[in-house]
């Protein structure tokens, strides 16, 4: 599974890919719910950016 954001072609953001981290998956009447982490950073007050996972 591959994720691909939107490219900013007026801010000059490029295309790029993020590959997600399957957590679940669940099988449903219609098809399957899945949570997968996706890789984010985290600005804390102090400055210091730390690596940090959005799930969904």
């Amino acid at each position: 599974m591959r994720v691909v954001p939107p490219a900013e072609l007026l801010l000059g953001t490029k295309p790029q890919e993020i590959v997600p981290r399957l957590w679940k998956r669940r099988q449903t009447e219609t098809g399957y719910a899945y949570l997968v982490g996706l890789p984010s950073y985290w600005g804390r007050e102090d400055g210091v950016v730390e690596a940090a996972e959005y799930q969904v």
